[in-house]
């Protein structure tokens, strides 16, 4: 298996993780707005501060981009290349997409599968400030609640990366009217209002040539929203009646996995430690060394940024927990690949991040995640 050699030490946390309840979306971002407007103002709907989703259809015109690159300087093993601006209008096959928060404010990752005018299909990493919807484009995946993916200075790579960290935010705060059971309790109901008007200012992404964007977050709706009562019992009607109400959520992970950690095994690795044996990749993004497929294929230009197209954890009739990971990627001579990476062979070149749906274990819980009790 290859690997590369960062400018700093590895920390000895090779995988952050953050249990989290995980609240599935589907929804259209509107066009006439920046990606980055567009996705800000979905999640600010979805009170979410942290996402993991795919997006679909629709389009972006103006349109710009990066790929990942050798690097230039000593201070970093691999960069970006320089912005690639594309004629006309284009249209979006796929792409993952993680959110979360930069220095206080929403900022997203994401790598995409595109269409150009010219017919070209194409892949790189997208410029969310710089590229402008001209079609909604339909999103969907999971509101990730409990943890927040946070830009942080990595010492190992030397680039700022998202991280999972706790959040102070509390579990299931959507929808507007949300009851919750836990700890056998008596609901008591809470006003929650609404914040003031928020701007933002944007700061330009690592290769963009585009000026900072400002953000206009204007409050949500007064809400009210329902708290776990001590004295209600498990089984009651109360609860029989409460969970028809409930959007479902789901047990989860927030992970980010460090460089020269093959990808497929760190996950294999995670949900077997935890007797996972279904999980659901939601999101995807990242980077590996190269590339192995399970066919055989090689992607020898060893820098490349890719994205999770379809992603499972499963456990195979001989009991054995196996990832299947159907992934689009570049690499840095502009190559375009995809297929199922091969187990054991594709570590991670800088980062990936992605949330993981629990959705069996070996000792299988079938009560929905925002009904178990503490």
């Amino acid at each position: 298996m290859r690997s590369i050699q960062h400018p700093g030490q590895p920390s000895p946390q090779r995988v952050a993780v953050q249990q989290v309840e995980l609240e599935p979306f589907s929804l259209e971002l509107p066009a006439h707005m920046s990606l980055m407007q567009a996705v800000a103002q979905a999640m600010h709907g979805l009170q979410a501060h942290c996402a993991t989703f795919r997006m679909s259809a629709g389009g972006f015109e103006p349109f710009s981009y990066v790929m990942p690159a050798l690097a230039k300087t000593s201070a970093h093993a691999v960069y970006f290349s320089d912005t690639h601006q594309v004629e006309g209008a284009v249209r979006l096959e796929t792409a993952s997409v993680t959110f979360g928060q930069r220095d206080g404010k929403p900022w997203l990752h994401s790598h995409a599968i595109w269409i150009e005018a010219s017919g070209r299909r194409h892949c790189g990493h997208l410029l969310p400030d710089d590229i402008q919807v001209n079609h909604p484009i339909h999103a969907h995946g999971v509101a990730v609640r409990g943890a927040t993916f946070t830009v942080c200075p990595d010492g190992e790579t030397n680039f700022s990366l998202f991280v999972p960290l706790k959040s102070v935010e509390p579990l299931s705060p959507h929808p507007d009217s949300h009851r919750q059971i836990g700890s056998n309790a008596r609901a008591q109901e809470l006003t929650l209002k609404p914040a003031k008007e928020l701007r933002q200012v944007q700061p330009d992404p690592i290769g963009s040539n585009g000026g900072a964007q400002e953000i206009t977050l204007k409050p949500a709706k007064e809400r009210r929203q329902v708290h776990p009562d001590p004295m209600l019992e498990r089984g009651s009607t109360a609860e029989t009646n409460l969970a028809s109400m409930q959007t479902p959520f789901s047990k989860g992970y927030a992970l980010r996995v460090a460089p020269n950690i093959d990808i497929c095994t760190a996950l294999e690795t995670f949900c077997r430690d935890r007797g996972i044996t279904h999980a659901k990749i939601q999101g995807g993004v990242g980077s590996t060394v190269g590339a192995v497929f399970d066919d055989g294929r090689v992607v020898e230009p060893f820098v490349t940024e890719l994205l999770i197209r379809n992603g499972e954890i499963v456990t195979n009739a001989a009991g054995q927990t196996q990832a299947q990971l159907d992934v689009s990627m570049v690499d840095y001579k502009g190559g375009v690949s995809e297929g199922r990476l091969a187990r054991g062979q594709n570590p991670v070149l800088v980062t990936f991040e992605l949330a993981l749906e629990v959705l069996n274990t070996e000792h299988e819980d079938k009560t929905p995640c925002s009904l178990r009790l503490s």
